[in-house]
């Protein structure tokens, strides 16, 4: 569904008595130091799903983490409650209670759910342990029905519970070849396309994203990216919803993850971003920016008012371009707060760098908080100088 289709979705929702995320809970006790004035309700008036990831760890030690979440967010992505050795740590055992209490939590604050990550093995970080060993010591055949049956089993619980789901993570490196993959037993995309199906039958009303970093503008990764998601759309799953039977393709949409940063290089083009949300609109594809933070050089906890700035304008410029592009479907930032940050949780992977979130630590207010509220509201970049 297109932001076109919105204001006909949420009638229609209305009439038949379903809930329809308003975006933002009650403002922030003062306590919390936050003046924000909710960006989910900013990104629903434009017809954009605002939101970000979250942690049920840091709800439960910080008080102001549950009413700024609340306040600011639309939809919610539990950040690491889907990982395979989170939901399935051994073999024949699902562990679905803390997803399940994530989204419980959305839905009660009107928000909506998102399912991040159900087929990732990331290769750079080996350390986390993502896929469990005991998924690792199967046969190639024996991994690959156990891939399908876990994406079928994942899906079909989750069904109903949640708006989108990132099937498959990361899949491609830099120069737009295959990563390694403990899940890639047939040496091409044919795992993926295995892997989309099954997800498909089991919740025909999800839309299904492939989700991927430094595939945001043109390049030789998004160019196989967007290959994938031809080849998704040209496959097709025969589906039954409401007792009727349809055919349906296997993708309806592309994460762009967008972990980007102010030095020169690490932020692409609006341009760029713009042609390549264009081309996946061409094949029936829609966006959603899933990942965003803007990180900056830290020298001793310091940030500057310069670099600020440029922190700003980089993230004016990609939610921007989501505001401007009618099949960009939404925003959610990875975090919402420095306090809570992925990049400052594993300081190796950025050295130097950090503060990558539109609200600080202590939830003051970022420029670039005001620089997303300017993009939400279709303003302008004021001239330099």
């Amino acid at each position: 569904m297109t932001r076109r289709h919105v204001g006909l979705a949420t009638i229609v929702a209305v009439a038949i008595g379903l809930v329809v995320p308003t975006a933002c809970g009650p403002k922030p006790p003062p306590g919390c130091q936050f003046a924000g004035g909710g960006l989910g309700r900013l990104g629903a008036d434009k017809g954009l799903v605002v939101g970000g990831a979250y942690r049920e760890w840091a709800a439960a030690s910080d008080p102001c983490y549950d009413a700024v979440a609340q306040h600011e967010l639309a939809s919610v992505t539990p950040e690491t409650s889907t990982y395979m050795n989170t939901i399935a740590p051994s073999a024949g055992t699902y562990r679905f209670a803390t997803a399940d209490g994530v989204c419980a939590k959305a839905r009660a604050w009107g928000a909506r759910c998102q399912l991040w990550n159900v087929i990732w093995d990331p290769v750079d970080h080996p350390e986390w342990g993502i896929v469990p060993t005991w998924v690792r010591n199967l046969t190639p055949e024996q991994r690959h029905a156990t891939m399908v049956q876990y994406v079928s089993d994942v899906v079909a619980h989750f069904a109903g519970k949640v708006e989108t789901i990132t099937v498959v993570n990361e899949a491609f490196d830099q120069t737009g070849a295959l990563e390694p993959s403990v899940f890639d037993t047939t040496g091409n995309t044919d795992y993926i396309v295995d892997a989309f199906r099954a997800a498909r039958l089991a919740d025909p009303g999800a839309k299904l994203y492939y989700n991927d970093y430094s595939a945001e503008g043109m390049n030789a990764k998004s160019d196989a990216v967007f290959a994938l998601a031809q080849r998704l759309r040209a496959e097709t799953a025969t589906v039954t919803v409401d007792g009727a039977t349809r055919t349906m393709p296997l993708i309806d949409g592309v994460g762009l993850q967008s972990h980007l940063g102010t030095m020169p290089g690490y932020a692409p083009t609006p341009a760029s971003v713009a042609q390549n949300i264009a081309r996946l609109a061409a094949i029936g594809v829609d966006v959603r920016l899933t990942e965003l933070d803007v990180r900056v050089p830290v020298v001793n906890g310091q940030v500057t008012q310069a670099d600020r700035q440029k922190q700003a304008d980089v993230y004016r410029d990609m939610v921007g371009v989501c505001v401007a592009a009618p099949t960009c479907e939404g925003v959610s930032f990875w975090g919402f707060t420095d306090k809570w940050s992925w990049i400052t949780d594993y300081p190796g992977t950025f050295t130097g760098q950090g503060a990558a979130l539109p609200i600080a630590a202590d939830y003051g207010r970022k420029p670039a908080y005001d620089a997303i509220v300017d993009a939400l509201n279709g303003s302008t970049r004021p001239p330099l100088g």
